[in-house]
């Protein structure tokens, strides 16, 4: 064969059953897509995520502002109240006062941040759904656990807690026995052989009780009976509370136990104990607090001669002396007591022959000195007596609760006394007790009777603060009680009570 000739080779034509397509499938796109979308849903569910998160955070913050706020109330109260010379701010009313309660601006920088309100319930016998700005008296309840102390059969308990609205026996009973002591049950009442069979189980505290709540242990105590059907605790008649039936507080706003009563006055100093054996140092005490010589000298001879009632026969050939030309005799020892500080009004001391009448038997030296010697005297040498009902600030049902005062008595008491609603400054006459006598003529028996019972000045007050942002944001609501005794106020007890709802009827913003 030729070399040079060329070889031709004939192309295959590939059969149209057998050859293979040249066209491109779509599966890559589709599954680009596929990823692209998830990637776009995990990117839509992240930056959802991250804005939930963010609003959480805002939120989260605009709420700890608002607590800060409603924190500040608190402790802004307790300033005011700490000191004697803040009350006179507040022209002696801390129970209303909206100059000072309501709206309490917060600034920072100069530019106004947030706002605080003091609440407090109406008062008694007032409209349920008014707002009071100010603070509450807690020395204006039965404290339960200084009742007991006063009679630890737990008679006198009983028979207070008796007199309140729906109580009875055997709840009274029960309560009477979750603090007495012993294990020996009272008719109807509940000891811990009984609350060891409750699920879960638990024993009578037989002790004194450290807040109201503890008396939902007690055997046949329900919530509805202690906070009535006040379901936010505000004291106020919200819409919801009503329901076609009357609005009750419950017992809690008839009980405490945080009231305290120091021998001590309002800014920490001591008080003069008028059945002190030493005459000279009581005598200078007398004169250095009250400011009146002739008291002092009537008080020293009251304790080393007997006293008389002014109604009585005066021994013969006796005559009326003068108590500024009395010079005491500080030698001669103390013979008698003072049981009540009202056992030196309406008497006179007979000395040699010398009648010499108690400068409280004169009425306008009364209204003067009487004040006064309730402030800076006491009878017992206690650091601090049982806690009595502060008779300016009581409501009706705890009033009717104190053994010696009859209805008419309790009326009389709410019909003259200045109402807790009220605005104006409280006058001076009402700082103590003394109007009871002074004012209101109470017989000097009646008094006698219940002194132990009923004081006239308040040292422990129940705040309620609610603090909210400038603009859209979160309300809460704080309650504390504050012990301002000896000039020293401390925060004995503290709850959050933002979850049952700000507390006031109102926009809080102005």
């Amino acid at each position: 064969m030729d070399m040079t000739t060329p070889i031709t080779v004939p192309l295959e034509t590939p059969s149209p059953s057998g050859a293979r397509s040249k066209k491109r499938r779509g599966v890559v796109i589709v599954a680009v897509l596929v990823v692209i979308v998830i990637l776009s849903l995990a990117g839509y569910h992240y930056t959802d995520m991250a804005t939930s998160e963010f609003k959480a955070s805002v939120n989260a913050h605009k709420l700890a502002q608002a607590r800060s706020f409603a924190d500040s109330g608190i402790h802004y109260t307790a300033a005011l109240l700490g000191r004697p010379e803040n009350l006179v701010e507040l022209n002696g009313n801390p129970w209303s006062n909206s100059a000072r309660f309501a709206n309490q601006e917060i600034k920072a920088d100069g530019k106004t941040v947030g706002y605080f309100s003091i609440i407090a319930p109406p008062d008694p016998g007032e409209e349920a759904n008014q707002t009071r700005y100010g603070v509450t008296c807690e020395a204006s309840k039965i404290n339960i656990n200084a009742v007991f102390k006063l009679d630890t059969t737990g008679e006198l308990l009983f028979t207070m807690l008796m007199k309140l609205p729906d109580m009875t026996e055997d709840i009274a009973n029960s309560i009477v026995d979750w603090i007495d002591p012993d294990s020996d049950a009272r008719s109807g009442g509940a000891e811990s052989d009984y609350y060891l069979g409750q699920n879960p189980a638990y024993r009578a505290k037989n002790g004194p009780l450290d807040s109201i709540d503890e008396l939902l242990l007690v055997k046949g105590m329900t919530r509805e009976l202690l906070y009535g059907n006040d379901t936010n605790r505000n004291g106020i008649a919200d819409p919801n509370e009503q329901n076609n039936v009357t609005f009750y507080r419950g017992w809690s706003a008839y009980l405490t136990v945080y009231s305290r009563e120091q021998n001590r006055t309002l800014d920490g100093k001591g008080l003069v104990f008028l059945n002190n054996t030493d005459l000279e140092q009581l005598y200078n005490g007398i004169v250095d607090t009250i400011g009146d010589e002739d008291l002092a000298k009537f008080i020293v001879l009251a304790r080393q001669n007997p006293m008389a009632d002014i109604n009585s026969a005066p021994p013969k050939k006796a005559v009326e002396g003068s108590l500024s030309e009395y010079q005491p005799k500080f030698d001669r020892k103390a013979r008698y007591s003072l049981i009540s500080i009202y056992d030196l009004i309406n008497v006179r001391v007979v000395r040699n022959n010398v009648i010499y009448n108690s400068p409280l038997n004169d009425v306008e030296r009364q209204r003067a000195l009487l004040p006064r010697l309730l402030v800076y005297g006491m009878i017992l040498d206690l650091p601090e007596i049982p806690a009595r009902v502060n008779v300016n600030t009581a409501p009706r049902e705890v009033l009717l609760a104190i053994p010696g005062l009859t209805e008419a008595d309790v009326e009389k008491i709410i019909g003259q006394r200045p109402k807790l609603s009220t605005e104006e400054k409280t006058p001076d006459i009402y700082a103590t007790q003394a109007w009871l006598l002074t004012e209101s003529q109470f017989s000097l028996d009646t008094l006698k009777g219940i002194d132990r019972y009923i004081g006239g000045t308040s040292q422990v007050y129940r705040v309620q603060a609610v603090g909210w942002l400038e603009g859209k944001g979160p309300a809460v609501r704080i309650e504390a009680i504050i012990d301002t005794n000896a000039g020293r106020p401390r925060i004995v007890a503290w709850r959050d009570m933002t979850d049952l709802g700000k507390g006031i009827n109102d926009t809080p913003a102005p």
